[in-house]
């Protein structure tokens, strides 16, 4: 009876909140960004929010049961609901069978990994997009809107346009908040209403990024019928307290998602017993042609514009025909595909798995994809994500400003390795602007970073929907920062970091670096605060 009368007091509440306009836990103004097609360096726009015009994130959050991003003491919370969940996909499943099963409705690219899922999921779309067909993308975390976590052609979701999609699905979830006890999250309920989208929009195919893991993951609901691909991205160990404390544990719970004649393609991993590991673990699995991208894709670079520190560079990858599981395929070559001769390595082999899974693709012919080189030759010089190695400013007498996500000591050491490629042998002095969660590596992390050799760390902090409670405060930051000897200050909020940064590039009075890293919200904060 108890257990009864508390539901009903929650879906009175949820009730409620949907009729009054949503509780807003965002500030009173809210920045979206606008782009044709990419994002740009800093294109924003700004546009007024009130309890009588909820933002989409804050409106969809008011319908669930917990919002996993934004719950401070997220770790113990997530086990404690694994601990008491019987059917960790029951409350999604149940969801999309109100909405009509949209998942059924077209085929499938399901993406995982622990890295460059979302630079992976982007330029697939962008070589599909070109190749003439409809792509919806799903993925995940956006830097300003939530729109850009459902795209269609790798256009972000009009904010007013989602928000409207949410509203009209609200009894949907009321439902199914009804029926499962209040145990829809808000990935969950994100995750369905983008399915639904997709179908609604009518998209040839769908690329799907999972969101922790993959085997239990909201994003795992797709039959052996839709599922015409599964990506694994770089694996690394993360999400111990769920996924497991074994680099094993993670693969499992990752490539968990093929389903029995599931083609897969495998990014190159950090070590070939990694690599042999997702092998097995797919062979188990009985999926359908695997393709390690570091076996079948041959890369070579076969021009340079410049001297190689500005310009353009021309590579060519070559997919050979014996790898592909189709005794009349022939070998794919593509030529002439031109990338910025800054671009980080990680970009390029990320392209690589875009490309080996677009070229498996085309071998089934139901889907009725066909790549040519033509479709592919611009797609990294184009390439634009936001937070991944953005570079706002570049120029030999002006200091550039990147900004990254990095937060792990695995991104840190790749973030680092690109800066010194790009910037060190040119005479760029490194300053560093960090903020990061307090679940993560802070030391690991930071260690990575010294290896830059950097001028001096502003350890700081951004906030993410008004509250900094999940931040590490910046002066355990510092103390971490300047007990692996760097020069380091604390400070406060992110608006006196910025001031403070611009001061110290103009008092060195020479070609400086700023990177902004160690969590997406410094990206957001940056984008949100320039005027460039």
């Amino acid at each position: 009876k108890k257990k009864s009368e508390r539901l009903a007091m929650a879906l009175a509440l949820l009730r409620q909140r949907r009729t009054a306009g949503v509780v807003q836990r965002v500030a009173s103004s809210t920045t979206w960004w606008v782009s044709s097609r990419h994002f740009s360096s800093a294109t924003t726009t700004t546009s007024s929010s009130s309890s009588s015009s909820p933002s989409s994130w804050s409106y969809l959050e008011s319908l669930v049961r917990v919002n996993y991003e934004t719950v401070e003491d997220k770790g113990s919370l997530r086990r404690k609901w694994a601990q008491d969940d019987v059917s960790p996909l029951g409350a999604i499943k149940e969801f999309l069978s109100v909405l009509n099963e949209p998942q059924r409705t077209f085929p499938v690219v399901h993406v995982v990994g622990s890295k460059g899922k979302g630079s992976t999921s982007s330029l697939l779309t962008d070589i599909l997009r070109r190749s003439g067909i409809r792509v919806g993308t799903y993925t995940s975390p956006h830097i300003l809107s939530l729109g850009e976590r459902i795209q269609i052609n790798g256009v972000p979701s009009d904010e007013s346009e989602i928000l409207q999609h949410f509203k009209k699905h609200s009894e949907a979830i009321a439902k199914v908040q009804e029926r499962t006890e209040f145990g829809l999250t808000f990935f969950e309920a994100l995750t369905g209403l983008a399915l639904r989208y997709f179908a609604d929009q009518n998209v040839d195919l769908a690329i799907v990024e999972a969101g922790l893991g993959g085997v239990n993951d909201a994003t795992n609901v797709f039959s052996s019928q839709q599922l015409k691909l599964v990506i694994v991205t770089f694996l690394e160990e993360e999400h111990t307290d769920v996924l497991g404390e074994k680099i094993s544990d993670i693969i499992s719970a990752k490539v968990g998602v093929v389903k029995r004649g599931t083609p897969i393609v495998v990014a190159a991993q950090s070590s070939r017993e990694i690599e042999d590991t997702v092998v097995q673990k797919a062979l188990s699995l009985e999926c359908g042609t695997l393709l390690r991208t570091s076996e079948v894709c041959k890369v070579a670079e076969s021009g340079c514009d410049g001297d190689g520190s500005s310009g353009e560079k021309s590579l060519s990858f070559e997919i050979e025909s014996d790898f592909l599981g189709d005794s009349s395929a022939s070998s794919r070559t593509y030529t002439n595909v031109v990338a910025d001769s800054q671009s980080p390595a990680f970009v390029v082999e990320n392209f690589r798995t875009a490309l080996t899974a677009a070229t498996l693709l085309t071998l089934q012919s139901d889907l009725g994809i066909e790549v040519v080189e033509d479709d592919v030759q611009n797609v990294l010089l184009e390439h634009k994500l936001p937070g991944r190695f953005q570079v706002i400013a570049r120029g030999e007498d002006r200091h550039a400003v990147v900004l990254d996500g990095a937060h792990t000591p695995n991104s840190a050491r790749a973030l680092v390795s690109s800066l010194n490629t790009v910037y060190k042998a040119r005479g760029y002095h490194t300053l560093f602007v960090v903020g990061m969660a307090k679940d993560k590596d802070v030391g690991s992390f930071l260690q990575e970073l010294a290896k830059a050799n950097p001028k001096k760390v502003l350890c700081t902090q951004a906030p993410f929907f008004g509250t900094t409670s999940r931040s590490c405060p910046p002066q355990e930051l510092q103390e971490v920062a300047e007990q692996l000897g760097l020069a380091a200050e604390a400070v406060g909020t992110f608006e006196e970091a910025l001031e403070i940064s611009d001061k110290i590039v103009q008092s060195i009075g020479e070609k400086t670096l700023v990177c902004f890293t160690g969590s997406f919200r410094i990206v957001s904060a940056y984008l949100l605060s320039s005027p460039e």
